[in-house]
């Protein structure tokens, strides 16, 4: 049985299971030797296993966190698994800090009666696609995932969903051609087919749409929603009636009925916040305020996100304006407060994701407890109640810590200069310096009260702990090769190229991929001039472009903003998915030998962006890798 089992040793904590077969309802134990730096990194003695647990009935796994106790050197957990799971991922965590063996995680494909169990293989299979969510989310492998979706088949050749599943990554990966892609899926589809499986409907109707049989696909949709209300699927399919909502009331009673029927619903939160637009958008607060007391549990975020939309309002529908419209400001504010110190105090699992364990609940929960208090004293700034503003954006980043981000710091900044503290203002703005949370303004500030010349070490001492934090996100991927067209015709293989690199993938329609040109041309620019002989090189490839108008596409792109940096194309568009690409903005740090040993996705700014390229870079200078 190919089970990732013994010990895996590559830059991460060694890892053994006993039984190598880990049967269901059996009793079986997982051993644990860190890595001393994440050891050093932890607050608890010792880390939980988070496990990850798959079943054929949800989409997302189910995360627990199971206490170990320590032996020796050795961390050791004892477990035992329901029938109703067929395939778990692991890392370990005190909810802040991981070791996930560097985005790669460790796995177990259940058994029972020392078979694997159907769907095993095929769960596995899926984890290496890159749909999961950030905590969960492995280094995406399409070669693997055929792998396992074979195994699969070769157990249970009758898995349809297999079937679709292998289809579709053979022609992702450029095995097939279009034609006969859908030739195959529709020889699958005219199978006999159980559908009153979510997990069958869901292959069978993604099948039908690719192959342009639209209405047979949401007729079978919308039969299965219908027959199983509960499931996933029927939440989905009532979701998406949200953007067809007429009027406020179609809208309320939708949001309402989804947040009433579907405890475990992933977006409960993001339906109670789109009620909070929905309503603030007509004017109707008071209208909102009853409609919330109808429901059991409100989240934090619900509260903050009412008080914050206010607080931009002269005056709602309703005629509440001035010193009324500013306590309802506040007094939302302070209710999400008292909600999420609840929570954290209690440790409490309410509208905790199914996906997320409770040691990242409760990371998740502290966090925002320190965001809702930044935007409470912000608010207090705004008011120039001076004494509030300073108590909570003070307590925002005491909890905060190192998350706190170039506003809170900005908002202390102003907070103290108001108060004429000079002395305070100088030591918030080299704060944020040090801690990598500073922009032009509090660089600007810092230089004019303070000897220009403490900037640069100030800059020095910032990037060395950036830098000695990074171990953790490195990675042990594959080399990175291929052969790109270069806009004047020519091919460039990246591969043979011995200096370090920094490999984007763009798109011309990406609007994140044209704000990044920027900061592109910024770190061209330095990587020239820091010596004669070039050791760091800058490639941007083009990919996912429209085939038949990819020249012209490319041509305007160029002609628009003109980068000053080479541009390759991809002209197989499936380069990207090989190197685990799954959106764009993608950016991935090679060492000499183009390994892949760093991984940055999307763009946020430019000044954050460049300093995680080129601190990546540093890193792999200074470990010679």
């Amino acid at each position: 049985m190919l089970l990732l089992l013994l010990f895996n040793v590559i830059f991460a904590g060694q890892v053994k299971i006993s039984p190598e077969v880990v049967n269901v309802q059996s009793q079986f134990n997982i051993e644990y030797e860190a890595e001393d730096y994440f050891i050093e990194q932890i607050t608890n003695s010792t880390p939980f296993l988070t496990l990850y647990l798959f079943d054929n009935n949800h989409s997302l796994p189910k995360a627990i966190d199971i206490q170990g106790e320590k032996i020796g050197d050795i961390y050791k957990y004892y477990l035992n698994i329901d029938t109703l799971y067929n395939f778990a991922m692991f890392k370990f965590s005190d909810g802040i800090s991981d070791d996930n063996n560097h985005q790669e995680y460790w796995d177990i494909v259940l058994h029972k009666y020392d078979k694997v169990i159907e769907g095993g293989y095929l769960k596995k299979a899926l984890s290496y696609l890159g749909s999961f969510p950030q905590n969960i989310d492995r280094l995406p492998d399409l070669k693997v995932a055929e792998t396992f979706i074979k195994k699969e088949l070769e157990l249970y050749p009758d898995n349809i969903v297999a079937q679709i599943a292998l289809v579709q990554v053979r022609f992702d990966q450029g095995f097939l051609k279009e034609d006969a892609y859908k030739d195959e899926l529709k020889d699958i589809l005219n199978k006999k087919i159980d559908l009153s499986s979510e997990q069958n409907v869901r292959a069978v109707a993604r099948g039908l749409k690719t192959i342009g049989v639209n209405e047979k696909a949401e007729e079978i949709e919308l039969e299965f929603g219908k027959k199983y209300p509960k499931t996933e699927l029927a939440h989905e399919l009532i979701m998406a009636k949200l953007s067809e909502a007429e009027n406020l009331k179609s809208f309320v009673d939708i949001c309402e009925f989804l947040i009433k029927n579907y405890e475990d619903s992933p977006q409960k939160e993001k339906l109670m916040l789109a009620l909070v637009n929905a309503y603030l958008q007509n004017g109707n607060y008071f209208a909102l305020k009853k409609k919330l007391e109808e429901f059991e549990f409100i989240y934090p975020s619900v509260y903050s996100k009412i008080g914050m939309e206010l607080s931009e309002l002269n005056q709602t529908r309703n005629g509440l304006s001035g010193m009324d419209l500013k306590r309802e400001v506040i007094a939302n504010y302070r209710k999400s407060i008292t909600l999420i110190d609840s929570m954290v105090s209690a440790e409490s699992t309410l509208g905790q994701p199914r996906y997320f364990s409770r040691s990242e609940q409760l990371n998740y929960n502290t966090l925002l407890s320190g965001t809702l208090r930044q935007g409470l004293g912000e608010f207090y700034l705004e008011m120039r109640d001076l004494d509030s503003a300073d108590f909570f954006l003070r307590n925002a980043k005491i909890i905060l810590k190192n998350n706190a981000e170039t506003s809170l710091y900005l908002s202390l900044i102003e907070l103290n200069k108001l108060n004429t503290n000079t002395k305070e203002v100088i030591n918030i703005a080299e704060e944020a310096i040090l801690n990598s949370s500073y922009n032009d303004t509090i660089v600007n500030l810092y230089k004019s009260l303070k000897d220009e010349n403490t900037l640069d070490s100030l800059f020095k001492v910032g990037q060395d702990l950036r830098i000695s934090k990074l171990k953790q996100y490195e990675l042990n991927y594959k080399t990175f090769s291929g052969l790109f067209k270069t806009t004047q015709d020519l091919y460039k293989d990246i591969e043979s190229d011995t200096t370090y690199k920094i490999v984007t993938f763009f798109s011309t329609w990406c609007a994140p991929c044209q704000a990044m040109v920027p900061a592109l041309e910024n770190i061209e620019g330095v990587i020239s001039d820091s010596s004669k002989s070039k050791e760091v090189s800058l490639y941007s490839i083009n990919a996912w472009e429209n085939p038949e108008q990819r020249n012209q596409l490319i041509a305007e792109f160029l002609d628009e903003y003109k980068p000053k940096y080479d541009i390759l194309i991809d002209e197989t568009s499936i380069i990207p998915q090989k190197y685990g690409v799954t959106g764009l903005p993608v950016t991935l740090i090679l060492d000499k030998d183009s390994k892949i040993k760093f991984k940055i996705d999307g763009f946020d700014n430019e000044a954050d962006y460049i300093k995680k390229c080129l601190d990546r870079i540093e890193y792999l200078k200074i470990n010679n890798k």
